[in-house]
């Protein structure tokens, strides 16, 4: 009999008339899988139903990790003790550390707010009492005014009834009368409106409700933290990086395409990162760059789609490629390419309008693929959506109406649940998914078709633009545009861009 049984067998001092789900009649060396105790054969018809479920107990303790002996079962507790104290480690340095940060984060954050609200409270009653101040000086001298012509009025009357009719007297008095009127007139200057009233203009709530919605607790798994590092841009046969961190755009040394390849132009949409790969659609190849061995490698297209062609992966498993332009012609058709079988869907469904820019997906759902503005023949202020599932095309909205015509690019906020777009011109505005309107943002300066905005995924938006000699980021909590790149970066329609997680 083995250690286990015995234990087994051992845990009744009296011999039961039948066996319970506890106490056996015979050895229990048995164990049900389905009924989730021990069996032995006196019981074991009363499992036959599911015979296929009773296994040796000593054969489930020799295809675990746990020996059948004493030495064993320490063993065992020791990897338990190991595992909790790496767990209790991990948990301390990636939760109970963090914690303790960000709630100190928190508590700085709206301290900072109290006393900026402090501050501009007292800003505000000061300046609403310098108004009431102006108001009481301007009442008290027309009341003193008036006071001193009761004053005098009622002297005249007293002199005139003491006069006993003398008419020098009472000329003389009326006369003082008519000045004191004339005077009277031109200090009082009495109208409709003797007083200026000040009233305080509250913000909407909505709108301190939307500056405290910006502010959210965001989970972050492992790889989450590592997603947007930098921004890759190729041009011609180069590759360059820009660092979100550093804030330093520099060229990655040692990558071009393959030998005997021409230089890639008309590609300023065609650029997408996956995960692990970056990849170039242009005309009638692809290409797929691999970060690890820095090669680039080259396939044939099953067509040639021309240049300007947007391509857009959906955090999953497809890279979508929007229309093209050749032969002078804009084309509205929309492939899928699948990053893992690296197999072609061709015409998937077809655009409303051609040269689309910037497509994007909210909040993951990558059934519904916006695309911001575009350009067949003449600029469109429409966001069309492709519905994926049942592959069609459909616009959503037009902005034209909202005053912002030819847009060019845009990008999805989620902590304010907003489309930020820019247009030809540069107006910059986001449209609220929630409350279906569009409000106006601080612009950048410029003016430019070929423009693209790329979010980092925490509170940065960047302006790519081929008529900038720079690249502008955006805060989005603080409604400011400054430049980061202001030197060596003279972007043009053959640049391809894209942000990435490596």
């Amino acid at each position: 009999m083995s250690f286990v049984t015995k234990l087994f067998s051992s845990s009744s001092s009296s011999t039961p008339k039948e066996c319970t789900a506890d106490k056996h009649l015979k050895n229990p060396d048995l164990y049900c899988n389905q009924c989730k105790n021990t069996c032995c054969s006196k019981c074991f018809k009363s499992h036959s139903s599911h015979a296929d479920k009773i296994v040796d107990i000593d054969q489930i303790l020799s295809d675990s990790s746990v020996s059948n002996n004493i030495e064993g079962i320490i063993k065992f507790i020791d990897i338990n003790k190991t595992k909790s104290i790496e767990i209790q480690q991990e948990f301390q340095s990636t939760i109970d550390t963090e914690y303790q940060e960000e709630l100190l984060k928190i508590t700085n954050y709206f301290k900072q707010l109290h006393d900026a609200l402090h501050y501009r409270e007292v800003d505000l009653k000061r300046e609403l009492k310098s108004h009431y101040d102006e108001n009481q000086e301007h009442f008290v001298t027309l009341t003193s005014a008036l006071e001193s012509n009761v004053h005098k009025c009622q002297e005249i009357i007293s002199t005139l009834k003491d006069s006993n009719d003398n008419a020098d007297v009472t000329i003389k008095k009326f006369n003082e009368f008519r000045l004191i009127c004339i005077e009277a007139q031109k200090q009082l200057n009495i109208t409709d409106n003797l007083f200026v009233p000040h009233k305080f203009k509250e913000a909407p709530v909505t709108e301190f409700d939307n500056l405290m919605g910006r502010n959210y607790i965001r989970s972050q798994l492992k790889g989450q933290q590592e997603k947007n590092q930098s921004i890759y841009m190729f041009y011609g046969t180069e590759l360059k990086k820009f660092d979100l961190k550093t804030k330093k755009l520099e060229l990655v040394p040692g990558i071009s395409i393959p030998a005997g390849e021409k230089k890639l132009d008309s590609i300023w949409q065609s650029m997408c990162s996956t995960d692990k790969h970056l990849y170039i659609f242009s005309k009638a190849k692809w290409y797929k760059y691999e970060p690890e061995s820095k090669v680039w490698s080259v396939k044939a297209m099953p067509m040639d789609n021309g240049g300007y062609q947007p391509v857009f992966y959906d955090g999953k498993k497809y890279i979508y490629i929007l229309g093209g332009y050749i032969n002078a012609v804009f084309h509205l058709n929309v492939h899928r390419f699948d990053i893992t079988t690296e197999e072609f869907e061709m015409n998937f469904t077809t655009l409303n309008s051609g040269h689309q820019n910037t497509p994007f997906i909210i909040n993951g759902d990558e059934n519904q693929i916006y695309l911001c503005g575009g350009y067949h023949n003449k600029d469109t202020d429409a966001l069309d959506i492709i519905d994926v599932e049942k592959k069609t095309v459909r616009t959503f909205r037009h902005f034209a109406p909202d005053g912002f015509p030819n847009l060019t690019s845009g990008c999805y906020i989620p902590f304010t649940d907003s489309i930020y777009m820019i247009t030809r011109e540069y107006l910059f505005f986001r449209f609220d998914m929630k409350e279906q309107k569009s409000y106006a943002l601080s612009n950048p300066k410029g003016n430019s078709y070929y423009n693209r905005l790329l979010f980092d995924g925490d509170n940065t938006i960047y302006l790519i633009s081929t008529k900038l000699k720079i690249m502008y980021e955006y805060n989005i909590n603080t409604n400011v545009w400054s430049t980061t790149i202001n030197d060596n970066f003279s972007p043009t329609s053959a640049y391809g861009s894209t942000l990435s997680p490596f």
